[in-house]
This record gives C-alpha cells, sequence and structure tokens, in this order.
C-alpha cells in the first residue's frame, strides 16, 4: 500500500510541475509605448518571439517560472482596434497601455477602455494598466488616470479586477515607477 501512494505522489508531483499555458493580450493606441514594453520583458526573461498570422499580431512567448506566458502585442492603429475582439476569448489576462502624457490620445482611451471592458469575452478578467511615460513633465500620475477614465466604476461594473502602475519609457529614475 504504501508502494502505491509514494508512486501515485511521485506521479502527481511530477504533473504539477509540467509547464502551465497562460495568455496575455498587450493592447494599447499606436505610440503608447506597448512594444517597448514587450521587448522589455524579451530582454529580461527567457522567451521567443513570432509574428501571429491569425491576428496580425506579434507573439512573445516567455517563460516564468513554470508557466508558458504568450503575449500578444496587438497593434494599436484604427484597423488594429477593429480585430481586437478577436482575441478576447483567449486571453487569461489583459495588459492596457496609455501613453499618460498625450492627453489627446487619453480622450481616446476614455472612450474605448469602456467599449473594451464591456465586452463579455473581457468581462471578469484582470486588467493591469500600465500608465507609461511618466517620465515626461506633462504625465498624469496613476492617481489622476484612474480617476479621468472613471476606472473604479468601470471595474466593478464589469466585474474585472484592475491595477494601475506607473512606467517610465526612459531611463530616469523615479520611485515607484517601473523603468523600461
Amino acid at each position: 500500500m504504501f508502494r502505491l501512494l509514494t508512486s501515485c505522489w511521485s506521479r502527481l508531483k511530477t504533473t504539477e510541475e509540467t509547464q502551465r499555458h497562460v495568455a496575455i493580450i498587450t493592447i494599447g493606441l499606436d505610440n503608447s509605448g506597448k512594444t517597448v514594453l514587450v521587448e522589455a520583458f524579451q530582454r529580461e526573461l527567457p522567451s521567443r518571439s513570432k509574428m501571429d498570422s491569425c491576428s496580425n499580431s506579434e507573439l512573445t512567448t516567455l517563460l516564468v517560472d513554470n508557466y508558458e506566458v504568450s503575449v500578444y502585442d496587438l497593434k494599436g492603429d484604427m484597423q488594429g482596434c477593429e480585430i481586437w475582439p478577436n482575441d478576447y476569448a483567449q486571453a487569461h489576462g489583459l495588459v492596457f497601455v496609455p501613453d499618460s502624457s498625450d492627453l489627446e490620445h487619453m480622450q481616446e482611451v476614455k472612450v474605448i477602455l469602456p467599449n473594451l471592458l464591456s465586452d463579455e469575452r473581457v468581462a471578469g478578467k484582470p486588467i493591469l494598466l500600465l500608465a507609461n511615460k511618466q517620465d515626461k513633465t506633462d504625465a498624469l500620475p496613476p492617481g489622476d488616470i484612474t480617476e479621468y477614465l472613471l476606472l473604479e466604476r468601470l471595474m466593478n461594473e464589469n466585474k474585472s479586477p484592475c491595477r494601475v502602475e506607473p512606467v517610465q519609457s526612459s531611463k530616469t529614475s523615479k520611485e515607484g515607477a517601473i523603468n523600461l
């Protein structure tokens, strides 16, 4: 009996240690910095990259602990925004990257984000909002972005957990911000 249990335990342990797959979608308007973000991940973690012909997006696969994380970098132009919904169902979570120094694009984000979050394929999935380009003098701080985009209300309505993180696009260092 003991031998049977120990053999089952070793098999279970081997099964638990196999790689698990997670899909993340990186979304943002043109020039928001989402591709730079993905490239920074590629430099820091073991990865491989290829073009995904189905969605015309860049696919990067990162190896993080026992996880194989597929990061889809979706195009941010108008044509790209129209095909984003094709990729929502496969995602376990989303990373939305606004350029916090571009107020004109921030107005577009205020229109796009509620549509994104109200999609039934996105509702309930975690959202990481990386407030990029915090090192620029005219950048909105994360608290102002949260307020401007009405994130608290949007997250409650769509039952999607959200976290806003400041990100710097250059090597200038600010306390509490992620450097790319």
